[in-house]
């Protein structure tokens, strides 16, 4: 009989038995060892032991509803979560709980926690209609369509109009790629052209951004300094298969997932499309039209603008022309939100209203945030129902509390991983923020005995008093604080402070006793055991000398020989040295005869440090491992130096990223002939 058949004769079912008995009254020690599955030698430390090399353990899938109806679950009890957040959930013993976050879900799966209200701030634009790069606040936007955050809070800004791809980092707003005339140019960053970008994304490592390209209908990708076309011809069309034939109609949203898939909302096709190992197929969206959910082939989409995808792979979409919010998951499509109907309502989802749709941002604890531009709001999704974050339906550029904040035409989102919000406020020509460290504080006001909030709450307060070594601190109904006369006592001395905000010291006041200067400085010109001030050769040249030489010479103006140059020069004895030089296009040099940048040091200069010397290849890149162990993620100021082979390597690419709070990775390109290079950074906190 063969050994692989399921069927038992008659004669075999005593033999069975018998053998399943002497397994079941084994001695104790027996039973008590590991077991093996998929491997002969099980681990000591192991009750059950599995190997496999191309299989995996499946634990039961179930809906939130049906994990919740199961009886008395074991503590320990594990089961993948298939709806709300989507992932792996476990019984303490009184709880179900998220494996990941440690969170317990509410009814609908999703895990609470997520904000339903916040403060805005501006984070970029001064509101004008124009295109300048340069500090946050006073950086300028064209036409802001769409947003995202990167892992390291850099902000990246499709600005429409501009043809540009610009960035927000450490409150300042660069280009990142595009020269401002519409064009299709691959190639360098700083000379590729766009045609009217309105979507972008990020992948988890921040190192590539994909671009949703509308009038060039193309998707690009800008990666190491560079971008290229990642899929599309340039033809209006909806054509699947290898990417570089692959057509677009008008691709408006794009996303990317942890696993480098990217996703595309083609507007006028009516259709997700998705981009994977160099081809483009149909997610779902039949090209026609409606609203139809069911399978994703058969499902149906008006005018789909903006996407996000969860962890989980999960796909959200912004279903303009439907007022709707679509989920895209397992092949199937359904609402999320929206009841079609056009119109501002929070509520239950199946219910509420929405003017419309044009950007979503999923957070980690699965809240759905959703950019309704014509009703000036930015709304949430969360546990079946819909509410409003920010917002109070005027068009305006209103920061503060998020009921009285004003948006004008909130259209694209982003969410970082602290669940602050990040908004494309297209006709605002900003970028604002909801929630986040930068995030105002409510003004405070007192009137009498009444503390009031910002936003129009009060309350009011017992007149208070303050007692300060005997003194009484009080504050008055007109907003002032008057204080007595307070003393001080430093080592028997008196530090009196007068109202006109000087100090008093009584001589020796520091108690250090006695003591005179005994190095007098004079201004003299003959002393020669003295400092002294003097005039230097030359009409505008004056010097700080000892008796050994000068210790600083400087020179202005015409005299110096060098019109309209600034020098700063220092020796000892017959010898000098330029230390400093000022240049008349207000360039500043140390240890260079010829500046070619101005210095700009934001903050105290902490360290500066030269890395090992790098040999890099053509079109190379490297990069320098910085241990530093600070314990916080330091901000640089970066330079570069290249040698050997005549110097003829050239970088185009010098960037820095955190690794960790302890290690810094900092980047070199090279696309010159191979080279040396040598990488100076200063740390600036």
């Amino acid at each position: 009989m063969p050994t692989a058949s399921l069927l038992l004769m008659p004669r075999s079912i005593p033999v069975l038995c018998a053998a399943l008995t002497a397994c079941l009254l084994c001695p104790l020690s027996l039973r008590a060892q590991s077991v093996g599955v998929g491997t002969t030698t099980p681990d000591a430390s192991a009750a059950l032991d599995i190997k496999a090399t191309d299989k995996g353990l499946l634990p039961p899938r179930l809906t939130s509803a049906q994990r919740a109806a199961i009886s008395s679950p074991a503590t320990g009890l594990l089961v993948y979560q298939t709806d709300g957040v989507a992932g792996y959930y476990y019984f303490s013993g009184t709880a179900w709980l998220n494996l990941s976050t440690g969170i317990q879900p509410d009814a609908s799966g999703l895990l609470p926690g997520a904000p339903t209200s916040g403060l805005v701030s501006t984070l970029a634009g001064s509101g004008q209609n124009n295109f300048t790069d340069g500090p946050a606040t006073a950086a300028a936007f064209r036409a802001i369509r769409g947003v995202a955050v990167d892992a390291y809070g850099t902000v990246y800004v499709a600005d429409q109009l501009s043809h540009r791809i610009r960035v927000i980092r450490n409150g300042v707003v660069s280009t990142l790629a595009g020269t401002g005339t519409a064009g299709s140019t691959d190639g360098a960053a700083a000379s590729a052209q766009f045609n009217g970008p309105v979507g972008v994304a990020v992948d988890a490592a921040g190192t590539t951004v994909y671009v949703a390209d509308l009038d060039n209908r193309k998707i690009r990708v800008i990666q190491g300094g560079q971008v290229s076309t990642l899929a599309g011809t340039g033809a209006a069309g909806s054509t699947n298969g290898p990417a570089a034939a692959a057509t677009f109609r008008g691709p408006f949203g794009v996303a990317v997932d942890a696993q480098g898939r990217v996703y595309v909302a083609d507007y006028l096709a009516n259709t997700i499309r998705l981009i994977q190992g160099g081809q483009v197929s149909t997610l779902a969206g039949t090209g026609t039209a409606g609203s139809a959910n069911g399978p994703a082939a058969s499902a149906q989409f008006f005018q789909p603008y903006g996407l996000a995808v969860d962890a989980a792979g999960a796909v959200y979409v912004a279903d303009q022309g439907n007022a709707k919010v679509r989920l895209i998951r397992d092949g199937q499509v359904s609402t999320l939100a929206g009841s079609g109907a056009l119109g501002y309502a929070d509520g239950p989802a199946a219910t509420a209203q929405f003017t419309s749709v044009t950007g979503v941002a999923v957070d980690g604890q699965g809240a759905v945030y959703v950019a309704d531009p014509n009703s000036h709001r930015v709304r949430v999704v969360r546990g079946g129902q819909v509410s409003t974050v920010a917002g109070n339906g005027t068009a305006g550029s209103t920061d503060g509390p998020g009921a009285a904040a004003s948006f004008n035409t909130p259209i694209g989102l982003a969410v970082d991983r602290q669940g602050s919000v990040y908004v494309a406020d297209y006709n605002g020509y900003k970028v604002r923020l909801i929630g986040g460290a930068t995030a105002p504080v409510p003004a405070l006001s007192v009137n009498g005995q009444t503390l009031t909030v910002a936003g129009g709450n009060s309350v009011t307060l017992p007149t208070p008093t303050l007692t300060l070594s005997g003194q009484t601190l009080g504050i008055s109904g007109s907003n002032s604080v008057t204080l007595p006369a307070p003393t001080l006592s430093i080592s028997g001395q008196t530090l009196t402070v007068a109202g006109g905000n000087s100090v008093t010291l009584p001589n020796n006041a520091d108690n250090l006793g006695n003591h005179t200067a005994t190095m007098p400085i004079r201004y003299s010109t003959n002393d020669a055991d003295k400092i002294w001030f003097t005039q230097a050769s030359g009409a505008n040249g004056s010097k700080l000398e000892h008796g050994a030489g000068w210790l600083l010479n400087y020179y202005a103006g015409p005299n110096n020989s060098i019109a309209g140059t600034h020098r700063f020069l220092t020796g000892i004895g017959g010898g000098w040295q330029e230390r400093m030089r000022i240049a008349p296009s207000g360039n500043v040099g140390i240890g260079t005869n010829n500046p070619q940048r101005t210095l700009d040091v934001n903050g105290t200069i902490r360290q500066t440090t030269y890395s090992q010397n790098l040999n890099l290849g053509a079109g190379i890149q490297g990069h320098f491992p910085w241990t530093h162990n600070l314990g916080y993620k330091p901000n640089l100021m970066l330079s570069v130096e290249d040698s050997g082979n005549g110097g003829a390597g050239m970088y185009i690419t010098l960037s820095y990223e955190h690794v960790d709070n302890n290690v810094t990775n900092i980047w070199v390109r090279n696309t010159g002939s191979a080279a040396t290079f040598r990488v100076r950074w200063i740390r600036v906190d």
